[in-house]
């Protein structure tokens, strides 16, 4: 419900600035600030529609020891592989860069 109210309260607000600009418009000056007023619920409306999108904010807890991370939940240890294909360009490299002196 506070993401409906949060999006009606920014409706309401850009449909006031939109009656702002047409009062201007008739009397001939152009528009060049926002109320405070239109502002506000922008900013109240917006503040809303977030917090009523998050819910509920919880703490982050990081000495949950009891249960395993879900990162190491799907290790397998004799899976891992260390080596990749960046070894087939070391003779490439070596040859493009010069030798420091002294080896």
């Amino acid at each position: 419900w506070m993401v409906v109210a949060g999006f009606a309260m920014i409706c309401h607000a850009g449909s006031g600035l939109m009656a702002d600009k047409a009062a201007a418009d008739l009397i001939g000056e152009g528009i060049s600030t926002v109320s405070s007023q239109v502002f506000l619920e922008v900013i109240i409306g917006a503040v809303m529609a977030m917090w009523g999108s998050i819910g509920e904010f919880k703490p982050i807890r990081i000495d949950d020891s009891k249960k395993p991370r879900w990162e190491s939940l799907h290790c397998r240890p004799d899976f891992q592989c260390y080596t990749n294909r960046a070894k087939l360009i070391r003779p490439l490299l070596e040859s493009s860069f010069p030798q420091p002196p002294g080896e």
